[in-house]
Formats: structure tokens, C-alpha cells, sequence
């Protein structure tokens, strides 16, 4: 599964939900659908909580923990955590910065990926093939971000890539010279 970020550079679109269940998640042509969820400063450990009982007691009817799961997949740096922010997904009453690692990325530590509920399941096959097929767009993203940031940079980069050619040709001329 991939996170939200890799998600966002590969062109899904991320909504928050008008669904008062925070268990609602929709995928529908590039645009997930996540219900608002609040962060606050217990936040995870009500969630620990929940994860518990349901690994507990309700070992057939892991609602909650499937949830988590696939939020705890969708989050797995501060980057992520900005993101859902910015897109009205998260909801931060910690204040500013102050969303502990542990949040992000590790909420499902320990927990089994067996019998996940067969609906999240296919939202993460869908998500994975929809990074999948978007490939180009994650190639056009970086090149863009990282080599044509500037004018400037472009230039240099179209400069390198034509130095690189003249001298392959002149390896390769080199080579047929000296074995005539």
C-alpha cells in the first residue's frame, strides 16, 4: 500500500466525506473519500484503545482496527500527515507541529493483517492499481520537480544530456577507430 503523499503525486485526489461513520472510505475516479477525523492530543491512545478490545472481544467484527489500519497505511510521515491536513481529511487540535511520530506510521505496530474486512481490502487493491496505472504521472511530477524546477535548471539539465550524447558518440567513434 502506498502512502498519501505517493498517493498525491501519482494524481488521486483526496475529499473528506459528508458521512457521519468515520468507517465510510469511497474510491471513485481518482477521488478518495475519507470522512473528517479529529486529532487530539489522546487521540491515540482512545485508538490503541479500540484496536485492543477489538483484538480482544470482537475478533470477527474488527471494524475499527481495519480503519486504523488503513489510515495507519495512508500515514506514514509528517508529509502525510500535512497532507490530509491541508485536504480538510485530519482535523489538528494539537496545535501546530505537534503530531508525535507515533501517529504516524506506527499505530498498527503488532496488530495481524488477517481477516481484513473484504471492502478495505479492495479500496487498497484499487488504490494500488490506481498508482499503478498513473505511473507516467509520478515520472512527469519528479522530472518536473527535480530537474525543471527553474528555467535555469532546465537548461542545464537539456545542456548535461546533449554533453552526454556527444560523448558517447565520441566513445563509440573512438572504439571503431581502433580496432580498423
Amino acid at each position: 500500500m502506498y502512502c498519501a503523499s505517493q498517493l498525491a503525486v501519482a494524481g488521486l485526489k483526496f475529499k473528506p466525506s459528508s458521512r457521519r461513520s468515520i468507517l465510510d472510505l469511497k474510491f471513485n475516479e481518482g477521488v478518495l473519500e475519507i470522512p473528517r477525523f479529529t486529532l487530539r492530543n489522546d487521540t491515540e491512545i482512545y485508538a490503541r484503545n479500540l484496536i485492543t478490545l477489538e483484538q480482544c472481544v470482537y475478533q470477527f467484527e474488527r471494524y475499527v482496527t481495519d480503519y486504523f489500519m488503513m489510515l495507519d497505511f495512508l500515514i506514514n510521515t509528517g508529509k502525510d500527515v500535512d497532507l490530509l491536513i491541508q485536504q480538510g481529511i485530519l482535523e489538528n487540535k494539537m496545535g501546530t507541529n505537534n503530531i508525535r511520530p507515533p501517529f504516524a506510521g506506527n499505530l498498527c505496530i503488532g496488530i495481524s493483517f488477517r481477516d481484513v474486512n473484504n471492502d478495505y481490502y479492495d479500496l487498497c487493491r484499487q488504490l494500488v492499481d490506481f498508482h499503478r496505472k498513473h505511473g507516467y504521472v509520478i515520472l512527469k511530477s519528479s522530472l518536473k520537480h527535480d530537474y525543471f524546477r527553474t528555467p535555469w535548471m532546465g537548461a542545464v539539465t537539456i545542456g548535461a544530456i546533449i554533453l552526454l550524447i556527444f560523448t558517447l558518440i565520441q566513445t563509440v567513434c573512438t572504439v571503431i577507430t581502433t580496432f580498423k
